[in-house]
């Protein structure tokens, strides 16, 4: 009797297949358009679809089935030169690809069905095939090519893809957590029985000593006896027993000595070869959790395809050092920290294609993405070879923001004015776009960078380019840290922070008006009682020598002053979520031998408590606070209204213009503290409104933010010619966007 074959069952295995085949499917596509007639990436980006179309109809995904079948058409005709590639047919093919992906999401349950616009993908391709222009015709593909018809791709943020090369197989992630656990504890519990044999070596020691007493007074007794023969024989044959009565405990104390003492070499030995074993476990365990860096490097080519598009701007990205492994935690961290730079080096450090001729550069930018071991860490490299950091630019927006006074910012050195950049809420970019703009990003890079152990810092020049500098551990599983005692409290400060440790007296010190002061190779560092800083009181100098840790991040050191120093170690690092601590600026935690909690410090956190806050330079008080007006400028009341709700749902005042012309009689008849305005629109576009604002003196000064769907790199130009302090496109609106752009230009 014949029965149903169940295909369910292999559903999962084709989502895990395909998604990894997408990941490369992408990356081939990027290299097609760098290398149009490349016959070999042709063939397996032909493969690929192949494969999945094949795997598809096995396990009966009619819809993956029908978009890898037209998309494998497309290239077919690509191969056989029917087609040639250009702009057009890399953004149709990068669609379909983000339209498979949502289709295999659909499979899998990640996304409802019906998220995919499956007919107009397969319209587009067919479009492709239909109009079919001949290889040597077109164009080569690149930045410089006529807008497509259909959309663009949307951009694909960058996700971990599988390395190829080497065989693999899938495991559980949570058990793999379990087994390192377990590894770690045990690799913890061998540190715990090597103190015990250490204890037991010590009462071998003693138990020696305790013999060599016992010997030492049986030949005493010896003596007394014959003394005592002369003297009295009664106490002679008394003295004799209890002669004989040590000789047997020192026997027996030998023979326990012994043994002890070979057991105790028999199990040292054994200690010895099970911390082997335990330390080959646990690198073998860490070795799990290791990936090539290139999981991450390689979703960049496409994301810097967009967001160059996107700004108009002609960008090549070169990768190194791929190869490179960390732990896959911090590889799942990078993403976003990543992203965030190579959006500021598009949007902020990479030039316009003329300016880069006028300055003698080649008129495509380069990004490079580069990391590389140092040591037993890591340094993860985002460089550009754009203007440089603008250090004036900085300055007044510091001063802008708040973050210092005019006279600060004029006396600070330029290390400190590029740290600026870190500071959140600002941006050094004139207009604020979907890209760059909005002063949010940096301080997300250094808080992740942190948060996994690393340091972040930078070098600039003007005129050669940006690089920014991630320096991280290899794994977050271990770390090497001084263990240091505050108080009754035993904390773990992490080596790779620290610069200098040394005992350090009272009047080694210089009496400042911020405190006390270390000279340093002639380099002034401020010390500050570590106590003071974590809330634990201290034994203060008293005259003393007290240890001193230099320690800190970004070209920013300070001295920490600590009752003592007990031990380097590397430790097993735990979560705080499963640690009872309750102490700030504590970044994690570790189990120290006695089982008790140590704190792991943050290093960067305690460098930043212990400024001294700045004072606001005195001057006018400040007027109360007022609700902020704003003038929405819309002929879609569907748009209007929708802008209106969000903002006043945030508690600003607004009222709706239909188009320019109304909204130049609202503002002659009343202020508003910003505009928001779209671009098309009857009687005067928003482009003509902004012109009208910026020439007149009484709404020159009000901000205008362009809410508009023209997405072209010559319309975000044109606003910023214009005057424009924010440009956003309606194709990825977001209300939390548009409310942060709001926030950051009026408050």
């Amino acid at each position: 009797m014949s029965q149903a074959f169940d295909l369910s069952r292999f559903l999962d295995t084709f989502v895990a297949e395909a998604r990894e085949r997408l990941d490369r499917f992408e990356q081939g596509i990027i290299a097609l358009e760098a290398s149009p007639s490349d016959e070999h990436v042709i063939r397996e980006l032909l493969r690929e679809a192949h494969t999945i179309k094949g795997s598809a109809r096995m396990v009966g995904l009619e819809r993956v089935d029908v978009l890898a079948h037209r998309t494998e058409s497309v290239l077919g005709a690509v191969r056989d030169q029917l087609r040639a590639v250009d702009g057009q047919v890399i953004d149709c093919l990068l669609a379909a690809t983000d339209g498979l992906r949502t289709l295999v999401d659909e499979a899998a349950g990640d996304k409802p069905a019906g998220s995919c616009d499956l007919d107009q993908l397969v319209a587009q391709l067919a479009h492709l095939l239909e109009a079919s222009p001949a290889r040597e015709e077109a164009p080569r593909a690149g930045r410089a090519r006529p807008a497509a018809k259909q959309p663009a791709a949307k951009r694909k943020e960058p996700e971990p893809a599988r390395r190829q090369g080497e065989p693999m197989v899938r495991v559980n992630l949570r058990k793999l957590e379990q087994l390192s656990n377990l590894t770690l504890d045990l690799s913890t519990h061998r540190e715990q029985e090597k103190d015990l044999v250490s204890h037991l070596s010590q009462y071998l020691v003693e138990l020696r000593r305790a013999e060599r007493t016992l010997h030492y007074l049986s030949g005493r007794m010896a003596n007394l006896c014959q003394a005592l023969h002369q003297v009295s024989p009664a106490c002679f044959e008394e003295a004799g027993e209890v002669r004989r009565a040590v000789e047997l405990v020192l026997a027996e104390l030998r023979s326990v000595t012994e043994r002890a003492g070979a057991s105790l070499q028999g199990r040292a030995n054994l200690r010895r070869r099970d911390l082997m074993l335990a330390e080959e476990l646990r690198n073998l365990v860490a070795e799990l959790h290791l990936v090539p860096i290139s999981t991450i490097f390689d979703a960049f080519p496409r994301a810097v395809r967009d967001i160059g598009a996107e700004c108009g701007k002609d960008v090549q990205l070169r990768i190194e050092g791929g190869d490179t492994q960390l732990d896959k935690k911090i590889v799942e961290e990078l993403g976003e920290p990543l992203l965030h730079l190579v959006r500021n080096a598009i949007g902020h450090g990479i030039e316009a294609t003329q300016e880069r001729l006028q300055a003698g550069k080649p008129p495509r930018g380069t990004i490079c993405l580069e990391a590389q071991p140092v040591g037993d860490r890591i340094q993860v490299r985002v460089s550009d070879d754009g203007a440089g950091l603008d250090l004036a630019a900085l300055r007044t927006k510091a001063v802008e923001r708040g973050l210092v006074s005019a006279d600060e910012a004029l006396l600070l050195p330029e290390q400190q004015v590029r740290n600026l950049i870190f500071s959140p809420g600002l941006s050094t970019a004139r207009m604020i776009t979907d890209v760059a703009g909005r002063g949010v990003g940096m301080d997300i890079v250094e808080s992740t960078v942190r948060r996994l152990n690393g340091t972040i810092s930078m070098e600039s020049e003007p005129g050669r380019g940006t690089t920014f500098i991630m320096d991280l551990p290899l794994t977050v599983v271990v770390m090497n840290v001084l263990l240091v005692q505050v108080s009754d409290g035993v904390f773990a400060v992490p080596t790779s922070f620290v610069r200098h440790v040394a005992g350090i007296r009272a009047e080694q010190l210089e009496l400042t008006q911020g405190g006390r002061v270390l000279r340093l190779e002639e380099t002034p560092v401020t010390v500050v009682e570590l106590g003071d800083l974590i809330g634990l009181p201290s034994v203060g100098w008293n005259g003393r020598s007290r240890p001193v840790l230099v320690a800190g991040t970004r070209g920013e050191a300070v001295g920490f002053a600590v009752d003592e120093v007990l031990d380097e170690d590397r430790v097993v690092v735990k979560s705080l979520a499963s640690c009872p601590v309750r102490l700030r600026l504590v970044m994690a935690a570790t189990i120290g031998p006695a089982g008790r909690v140590v704190p792991i410090l943050d290093v960067a956190g305690l460098v930043e408590a212990s400024r001294t806050p700045v004072v606001p330079p005195a001057g006018k008080p400040a007027a109360p606070s007022r609700v902020r007006r704003v003038l929405v400028v819309d002929d879609s009341a569907v748009t209007g209204d929708l802008e209106r709700n969000i903002l006043e749902g945030a508690g600003y005042q607004v009222q709706v213009a239909n188009d320019g012309m109304e909204a130049l009689l609202m503002l002659s008849r009343e202020p508003f503290d910003l505009v928001v305005s779209d671009v098309e629109m009857p009687r005067l576009d928003g482009f003509a409104l902004l012109e009208r604002l910026r020439a007149d003196p009484q709404t020159k000064a009000v901000p205008v933010v362009m809410v508009t769907s023209r997405h072209r790199a010559e319309d975000k130009q044109r606003g910023l010619d214009l005057g424009a302090d924010a440009y956003l496109l309606k194709a990825t609106f977001d209300q939390s966007h548009l409310l942060d752009t709001v926030q950051r230009l009026i408050g």
